[in-house]
């Protein structure tokens, strides 16, 4: 029978990486004959990659408590989010277990990237929901998928499996309902953007001019206009107001 040991790297350490977990049996020898996946190899250790490096280099490892070496009889599959290169080269994981670990690379895009993944994975998730819930899995209405393409999914793959998990605990009828996916993408509707004003004109010709008082003018200079008795704004204010409203914009 194959197995497959996942174990999350963010909480291992170097002796946690060997020790027992039940008697006789450490985490690779459990692993033997299968398949020893660590995730979030981003976040090991300093000591645990070393220990790591030797694993995958010599093919051996000391059991807990143990002198005596054994054999690795598993496959070694790692998995990050992280930019692996980026921290090597800032000193925060070690170059050797790098280049090793580059001897099969395989990139995963988030899901907003593989849209066609996202009907099979809803069918899954929906299926282990209804598993684990005891409930009939429902049937998915055609324009779910088609609308769940055109989110973001800011929380990848998690992200579906938690929607499809939240639907299908609400679920009472025979078609899925969409409740639970429509809240999710109306709050990611963008807001309006605020009108902005760089490209405005100095005079809009859909608009009143603006009072002197609106633009900080003063009508405290005046002088007569040729040939009548009535005070009109003088030159010097005419001028100060076109210089405010050219500053205001």
């Amino acid at each position: 029978m194959t197995t497959s040991l996942p174990i999350r790297c963010l909480v291992i350490t170097a002796a946690r990486l060997q020790a027992q977990t039940k008697p006789g049996a450490g985490l690779i020898e459990q692993a033997a004959g299968g398949t020893l996946f660590l995730d979030e190899i981003g976040d090991l250790s300093q000591a645990s990659q070393v220990k790591l490096l030797r694993l995958l280099q010599e093919g051996e490892y000391y059991p807990l408590g143990s002198d005596r070496p054994k054999r690795l009889r598993a496959r070694v599959v790692v998995a990050t989010h992280q930019d692996l290169a980026q921290k090597q080269k800032n000193g925060e994981f070690r170059k050797d277990l790098f280049y090793r670990l580059k001897t099969h690379r395989v990139d995963i895009p988030p899901l907003r990237q593989r849209n066609s993944d996202i009907p099979l994975l809803l069918e899954h998730f929906l299926q282990e929901a209804a598993n684990e819930l005891g409930k009939n899995k429902p049937t998915i209405p055609k324009e779910l998928p088609v609308l769940l393409a055109n989110y973001a999914f800011p929380g990848n793959v998690r992200e579906l499996r938690a929607l499809a998990f939240d639907a299908m605990s609400l679920h009472r009828s025979r078609m899925l309902s969409m409740d639970v996916f429509r809240q999710v993408l109306d709050q990611d509707i963008a807001a309006p953007e605020p009108e902005t004003h760089t490209d405005q004109m100095l005079f809009n010709p859909e608009r009143p001019l603006p009072t002197l008082q609106e633009v900080g003018g003063s009508i405290g200079q005046r002088s007569n206009a040729p040939g009548s008795g009535k005070p009109v704004a003088g030159f010097q204010t005419a001028w100060d107001l076109t210089t405010r409203l050219e500053q205001a914009n």
